[in-house]
């Protein structure tokens, strides 16, 4: 059994699509490491809007933090969002306790980072989780656009090191890949959003935590009809149109190609692996899990070990490039 915990107010937003879009079904039997078809899952935030999310149930929705925050959320706020986890991390473990009477094979915590919640909480609430329950913890960290400015970016790489060592492994997607091919916000999280839930009810939690276990990884995904297709191709357009992460400056350990599907239709491996090695300085290690009677091939690159994400970051001017939103307070503060 796999358990579930978003933190904050985009990991809740995952959850919830978790059982909106009805694929928390789907979910079940695939992260299920023992067979049993079952899965947990529990939202955690300091802002009133979690009560909107329906989908979830609401014994499993934990609003805190409403004397410090008020129901308003940590904002950008990452001290605070650490002071209400700590300070109330009682009320989420009972919770988590409540919902997994089972001791779970594996826990996912999901968080958006830049915020004050996600960036404050999700470390103490990892480190909660695995004194109280000793199994594995996968952290999935979707890292903020620098549209939504210096204070979020700043806070989410600030804390990076810290939180990804809080976990057992760490799977990072970034919103600012999305940004700069033209999405808006509120079109990003959606596509990012859909590509965790495909992953996940692609991917069997098996090989999630053997080949993410004690690495940082991204991952793409890549659904097509099974048709005669070069190995090499499918990694191209992954890496072209479906990784969303920065991969300039990043050095990676290994890249891993799941294909799932009636893998008949898929060639070229020796190409795929000298061209590979070419394109990431690694070769790939190809993962075949065949099903001859399916009509799709179902592609994941799971790339691992990344190594100086966010260096670009850490060296950028003080005084760099504002986003809108600070631009128009920059401006109300000079009138006023």
């Amino acid at each position: 059994m796999l358990s579930i915990v978003g933190i904050g107010g985009a990991g809740s937003q995952i959850v919830e699509g978790f059982y909106k879009k009805d694929i928390f079904k789907s979910v079940l039997s695939k992260f299920s490491l023992k067979g049993e078809a079952d899965v947990k899952a529990v939202a955690v935030d300091t802002c009133e809007s979690i009560a909107e999310l329906g989908a979830i149930p609401t014994e499993n929705r934990v609003l805190i933090g409403s004397s410090r925050a008020k129901g308003h959320g940590a904002g950008g706020d990452v001290e605070m969002g650490r002071k209400i986890i700590e300070e109330e991390s009682t009320l989420a473990m009972n919770v988590i306790r409540r919902v997994n009477i089972e001791k779970p094979d594996a826990f996912l915590l999901i968080a958006g980072l830049g915020g004050g919640t996600g960036t404050g909480g999700v470390a103490y609430l990892a480190k909660r989780i695995k004194k109280t329950y000793n199994v594995p913890i996968i952290l999935v960290l979707v890292l903020p656009s620098k549209s939504e400015g210096t204070l979020y970016v700043k806070n989410a790489y600030a804390n990076l090191d810290d939180i990804i060592a809080s976990g057992d492994g760490a799977i990072l997607f970034d919103n600012d890949v999305l940004m700069t091919r033209g999405e808006d916000m509120v079109t990003a999280h959606k596509i990012l959003d859909r590509e965790i839930f495909k992953i996940l009810t692609v991917m069997e939690p098996q090989e999630i935590l053997r080949v993410n276990k004690g690495k940082v990884s991204t991952m793409g995904f890549l659904r097509i009809r099974a048709e005669h297709t070069a190995i090499k191709d499918l990694v191209d357009r992954i890496v072209r149109n479906h990784l969303y992460f920065n991969m300039e400056g990043v050095s990676i350990e290994k890249p891993y190609l799941f294909i799932y599907g009636n893998t008949q239709y898929v060639y070229g491996q020796s190409f795929a692996r000298e061209w590979a090695k070419k394109r990431f300085g690694q070769e790939i290690e190809l993962v075949f899990k065949d099903d001859p009677n399916s009509k799709y091939l179902n592609i994941i690159l799971d790339i691992v070990g990344l190594k100086d994400i966010g260096k670009e970051i850490e060296h950028e001017d003080e005084g760099g490039k504002r986003s809108e939103i600070e631009e128009l307070l920059g401006d109300i503060d000079s009138i006023l």
